[in-house]
């Protein structure tokens, strides 16, 4: 919890929302949010002419706190040259101003306004074409309202958005009814083609802050783009918004008669759009007949950007054209950028509809964004098509159902080897048919399904429809069929299974075992020839299949897990640590080494109360696996803890030159709804100078008052390994584990036609590589290698195809069998090692003769444990490894 000792008004810039948060004394963040998210909640009408078009504030929920702490902070280096006083984005890109169905607003801005600008501006499509260009924002809005209205979150839409797509206003409707679903392959098909969108966040209480969304806002903050981009924020606007009159610029200011907002209020949620900016824009906050910058009108003795009272943002609402009746603007209004350095609370003493409003409170009156706007803007081109299924299907009860879709490389399995759920289809949309209410009709739909292609290692895999569903209601999957659109003419095959019942609190699973015509992308070198340091090394790397032509890059930051026989970390030479405050606190230390982390080496870390090891000194609350992924740290065991000495909670901390332990002792944690609870909670970390993370935990792990979690590692910018762990019930107790990292050769790339070139400047040793594959439709594949530099000039022996078949991998829980061809009699391994590369077995060494051969590894009676393991066949000089996970 973040119980903050006094109000205070900033955001420390760090990887995450951190908890320097809003309120008095012993109110915590998730109070705070929860308050915030409940006042938003009641929808009004703003127009004081209750005939008139309704202009509805509410519904417009702020991010959670998982999504805000995932969302990274966007920080723009200072510009190159000048910015305009007066800037407004390209209008070719912008959707024209429009009116929001119902409480939608968060859906409005985020995707009505915001997403469609982001893909105009990729495209250089103009937005006039409302039918295709333009995106409905209530299309995510019906996934998020529960069919009945509720508010939603802008980064809910966006989220949709990227997974699925989202169709154009041709496809889905300019308007429509509040709990609608999409029907029609075809039009879910198209709006495939329209996501990958990438969002961040901008703290705009600095002056650096405000510059930095200027910047985005003119030019992506990139010298050369003809465009930038908008913000999104969220407010409570029923004060000052349904005040009668509003407040405005006054006569003799550059825009006098606008609309311009000082502060916000407490109540009505409400999205809106910054599409601009204007430095003249004026507005006495504290009433001394004076605009000026440099008074201390907050009256806390510093004067900040929470003191202006000059420059506002350009605000573009989705209320129509005709708001603001009697003032000008057409849709849009200004907002001081002091409202962006103010901690929300109601700045306002008069109710509504009382005159003149008077801000009593100075310091309040911010954006419930938390002092960030959110951009957003298209990261990659228009994506192609794969693979993906038609579904038809009904069900009484949309909400209790969740489509999956899967892949196994054995087409006997009964359940896949690799599933994925898609967000819009996720147990969403309220208690309605398919189609929403009073439409009882079958619901068509598309799903993208290329990330299966991923795990598909050879032409024939069988491919799983999973829905499943809860509690209530009655339906069917009508047909499924899977459509392949890589080869020459897109093919389809259809299940035979049709009509399938759904039955309650079950998984219905269809499945289909399909032969592709294009080959799986494959990786085909099976090793690297030796190097040597300093000497010129060039080899070319090899895959076949997938849509050619194919694109390669070095990834350079990955680990491997591997087994951890070691014994829990002592506390003979461990020295206790004193956070400096029970709840969230860090507390820094010096390594005595230097430790490479993704990249980047570190002499000392943070360690935090809260089970993390950071290496910055903010505070950063990672208890999720999004906002681990969103932070550079190492979570061993990230939950909302509380540090007490005297009553026995404690951290410990070792460390030398050959390594450093961290060891956690809590007693204390928040459960979900803001109570201390005791728990039981040992577990422990060491670093290592080869980068080496060792994670250890305790027997008896006792975490039920607050049960999430997250444990792994992350660099915070998209490369991270988390462990399968989100809740403290799930960790094995007694779990022992490592990851290490790849350690790159120094001197040596790979170019995107796959040439690993260079000169070797590493010293002698082997090091693990790992590269990727990607084909022309987006599919990926990744092999890690081992490359010996030794003193010995390598010599490269010819190509020789020993093995001509691949080695196919089938798991039994008492045995693995292992079946391959040879072209030639050749010298045959078979080795098992673990993920680290420890040689955990070998399974067969002997001479074979050409032909298809089988060899099973009997792990019954083994002393084998659980888990995943690389097993590598040699034939004559060519290897293949293939993962293998041991049920047993």
């Amino acid at each position: 919890m973040n119980h903050v000792p006094r109000f205070i008004s900033t955001i420390l810039l760090s990887g995450s929302l951190v908890s320097a948060v809003l309120g008095a004394q012993g109110r915590n963040y998730a109070d705070e949010l929860d308050q915030i998210r409940a006042n938003a909640s009641k929808l009004y009408n703003c127009n004081p002419d209750p005939c008139g078009e309704p202009w509805i504030a509410g519904g417009g929920l702020p991010p959670t706190i998982e999504q805000m702490e995932r969302t990274p902070l966007l920080v723009l280096p200072p510009a190159s040259r000048a910015l305009p006083a007066e800037f407004k984005v390209t209008a070719k890109y912008l959707r024209p101003v429009f009116r929001q169905l119902g409480g939608s607003c968060a859906q409005a801005g985020g995707i009505g306004y915001h997403y469609t600008y982001a893909m105009n501006s990729k495209r250089n499509t103009d937005a006039a074409d409302t039918n295709n260009n333009c995106y409905p924002h209530h299309y995510t809005w019906n996934f998020l309202n529960n069919g009945v209205g509720d508010g939603s979150s802008f980064i809910d839409g966006w989220d949709i958005g990227n997974d699925n797509g989202i169709p154009s206003i041709g496809d889905f409707g300019a308007q429509g009814n509040q709990s609608k679903w999409m029907t029609g392959y075809d039009k879910y098909l198209r709006g495939m083609k329209n996501r990958f969108v990438e969002y961040k966040r901008i703290n705009v209480s600095t002056v650096d802050g405000i510059n930095s969304l200027k910047q985005w806002i003119y030019n992506y903050g990139e010298q050369g783009a003809t465009s930038g981009g908008l913000g999104t924020f969220s407010v409570n606007c029923i004060k000052p918004l349904k005040n009668n009159p509003m407040p405005v610029c006054p006569a003799g200011t550059a825009k006098a008669g606008w609309i311009c907002i000082p502060a916000w209020g407490g109540t009505g949620g409400h999205v809106m759009t910054i599409a601009g900016w204007d430095d003249s824009v004026r507005y006495d906050v504290n009433k001394d007949n004076k605009y000026t910058n440099t008074i201390d009108i907050t009256g806390d003795g510093i004067v900040d950007v929470r003191d202006w009272e000059i420059g506002g943002w350009l605000v573009l609402n989705s209320w129509g054209s005709t708001w603001p009746s009697g003032y000008p603007g057409a849709g849009y209004f200004y907002m001081l950028y002091r409202t962006g350095a103010l901690p929300w609370s109601d700045a306002y003493q008069d109710t509504v509809n009382s005159g003149d409003l008077t801000i009593r409170n100075f310091n309040a009156g911010g954006l419930t964004t938390y002092q960030t706007v959110y951009t957003l803007r298209s990261v990659k081109n228009d994506p192609k098509n794969a693979l993906t299924f038609k579904i038809m299907l009904n069900h009484s009860s949309r909400s209790n159902l969740a489509i999956i879709a899967g892949v196994a490389n054995n087409t006997g399995a009964t359940a896949p080897d690799f599933a994925k759920r898609f967000i819009p289809f996720n147990h969403q949309g309220g208690s309605f048919p398919m189609q929403g209410s009073g439409a009882s009709a079958d619901l068509e739909l598309c799903l993208d399904v290329k990330q299966l292609l991923g795990q598909v290692d050879q032409k024939q895999a069988k491919y799983f429809l999973m829905v499943e569903a809860k509690n209530s209601g009655t339906g069917s999957v009508k047909s499924f069929s899977l459509l392949d659109y890589r080869g020459a003419a897109v093919k389809e095959q259809a299940c035979t299974q049709t009509n399938v019942a759904i039955p309650n609190n079950d998984t219905t699973i269809l499945s289909i075992v399909y032969e592709s015509e294009t080959a799986p992308l494959l990786i085909t070198t099976t090793a690297l020839p030796n190097g040597k340091p300093n000497t010129g090394y060039s080899f070319q790397l090899d895959a076949t299949g997938g849509v050619a032509p194919h694109a390669w890059s070095l990834m350079k930051h990955v680990y491997t897990q591997d087994q951890n026989t070691n014994s829990f970390p002592g506390l003979t030479t461990a020295i206790q640590l004193s956070p400096s405050d029970t709840d969230d606190a860090v507390i820094e230390k010096s390594l005595g080494f230097e430790f490479p982390f993704y990249g980047e080496k570190f002499s000392k870390v943070y360690i935090t109360t809260d089970g993390c090891i950071l290496f910055s000194s903010a505070f950063a609350t990672i208890r999720f696996k999004k906002t681990l992924e969103a932070n550079k740290a190492i979570a061993v065991l990230g939950a909302d803890l509380v540090y007490r000495q005297s009553q026995n909670g404690k951290i410990y901390f070792t460390a030398d030159a050959g390594s450093a332990t961290i060891r956690w002792n809590p007693k204390h944690m928040w459960d979900t709804t803001g109570y201390l609870k005791t728990c039981t909670l040992d577990f422990a970390a060491k670093l290592f100078p080869s980068g080496r993370i060792e994670f250890y935990y305790g027997t008896g792990l006792n975490g039920d008052p607050c049960p999430y979690t997250t444990c792994g590692i992350s660099n915070g910018a998209g490369a991270n390994f988390i462990f399968p762990y989100d809740k403290i019930s799930q960790i094995p107790g007694g779990y022992k584990t490592t990851l290490t990292p790849d350690q790159l050769v120094g001197g040596l790339d790979v170019s995107a036609n796959g040439l690993i070139s260079g000169t070797p400047t590493s010293p002698l040793g082997d090091y693990r590589l790992t590269f990727a594959v990607e084909d022309q439709v987006g599919v990926t594949k990744t092999k890690s290698f081992i490359l010996k530099l030794s003193d010995v000039t390598p010599v490269v022996g010819a190509n020789i195809k020993t093995i001509i078949s691949p080695l196919r991998v089938y798991t039994r829980r008492s045995s693995v069998m292992f079946s391959f061809g040879t072209l030639t009699a050749a010298n045959v391994c078979l080795e098992a090692y673990s993920l680290g590369g420890k040689k955990v077995q070998t399974v067969y060494k002997g001479t074979l003769n050409g032909g298809t051969h089988k060899i099973v590894w009997n792990i019954e009676n083994s002393a084998l444990s659980k888990g995943t393991y690389l097993c590598r066949l040699s034939a004559g000089k060519e290897q293949v490894v293939r993962k293998v996970t041991v049920l047993k």
